[in-house]
């Protein structure tokens, strides 16, 4: 197929970077048809998807497959494992029951076939699918599929499917009645809010799914809510937390049950077993990419090579961070013609070791 391509306050140590992140630019750019960084795996193989349906690139930025899926415009963020298998976007597969189907299959891209996932036991809300809400899903290495959906009551329902079998839901802790999956890993951790107001951003509680079997995350004393965003292999995982003000902080859950409170100028999106983590600076007018371990944080722009960065590209968003601490971002290039938009892949940019 052709395409077109136009952390922790815990160690006192502060971070150093001595070193430039390593740019990898996976494919061209465009300012019409991009090639979206959606995810990454721990041998640095990574995910992005087309007007003509999705890619995997290798950590050298060579093409490793391609799949003639059409991807139409979803709420969901896609996901991939470790044993080369990806969730994607197929469209509806049970043309005799449409409206319970999630319109998400299983990529397994080192032999080219798709299976679509089986119907939901409940239908799904007519806009749902055609809404940009980006719902997360996750695949873990042993083939089980999470995400998340909305019914025709308009309540979001974390599900779950084992290989080749009939979804179930996963299930909430105590009496909270919403609930949703925010991410998670390949080894099966899946993470996220669950709350008893409809609107999970208010009075949420941090929430963990370890074989399907939901636990809560505790939170400073002096906050009132919060939300798990991402787990690493070892089981250690990032989220944020806020106050009476709603005034939200980042905070790294060791997978012992620790608990550290990332610096309140960064929002963590992701973290690695050697607990690095890949977000948001919030010190700026807007949110701009950032890194943090060691209990100091970098925006990431600001170690890229200059003369990447002289030609015109910025990294605009973080898509994936693995054990390797490579990271998944797209990049913005401005030139004199106008915008466009491509994925890169980023080394090196926790130090010369990383």
């Amino acid at each position: 197929m052709k395409k077109q391509f136009f952390w922790t306050a815990a160690l006192m140590v502060p971070l150093v970077v001595n070193s430039q992140c390593r740019v990898t630019e996976l494919g061209g750019v465009s300012d019409i048809t991009p090639n979206w960084p959606v995810a990454l795996d721990k041998n640095g193989n990574s995910m992005t998807v087309f007007q003509g349906g999705p890619t995997i690139w290798g950590s050298n930025g060579a093409v490793k497959a391609s799949a003639d899926i059409q991807l139409p415009e979803g709420p969901y963020a896609l996901s991939m494992n470790n044993v080369g298998q990806a969730v994607v976007r197929v469209g509806n597969c049970s043309s005799a029951r449409p409206t319970y189907s999630s319109d998400l299959g299983i990529w397994k891209w080192t032999d080219g076939s798709v299976q679509c996932l089986k119907p939901l036991p409940f239908e799904v809300h007519p806009d749902f699918l055609q809404q940009g809400s980006d719902a997360a899903t996750v695949i873990d290495d042993k083939g089980w599929v999470y995400a998340n959906v909305t019914d025709t009551l308009n309540v979001n329902r974390a599900m779950a499917w084992p290989p080749n079998g009939a979804p179930i839901e996963l299930p909430a802790p105590s009496f909270s009645v919403y609930r949703k999956a925010l991410g998670g890993s390949a080894s099966g951790l899946v993470v996220g809010v669950v709350s008893n107001h409809p609107d999970l951003s208010l009075g949420g509680a941090p929430v963990m799914w370890k074989n399907r079997t939901p636990s809560y995350l505790s939170i400073p004393l002096d906050m009132r809510q919060g939300e798990v965003q991402s787990a690493a292999s070892n089981g250690d995982m990032v989220g944020r937390v806020a106050g009476p003000t709603a005034s939200f902080s980042g905070i790294w859950w060791k997978s012992g049950g620790q608990q550290y409170e990332l610096m309140p100028n960064f929002r963590p999106s992701f973290v690695n077993r050697y607990g690095r983590s890949a977000g948001w600076a919030t010190t700026v007018p807007f949110l701009t990419p950032a890194i943090y371990a060691n209990g100091a944080m970098t925006e990431i722009q600001k170690i890229v090579p200059s003369r990447w960065a002289k030609a015109g590209n910025t990294v605009v968003d973080v898509k994936g961070l693995n054990d390797k601490s490579q990271i998944l971002v797209t990049y913005q290039r401005n030139s004199p013609e106008g915008s466009a938009w491509g994925a890169a892949l980023l080394s090196g940019c926790f130090g010369a070791k990383s």
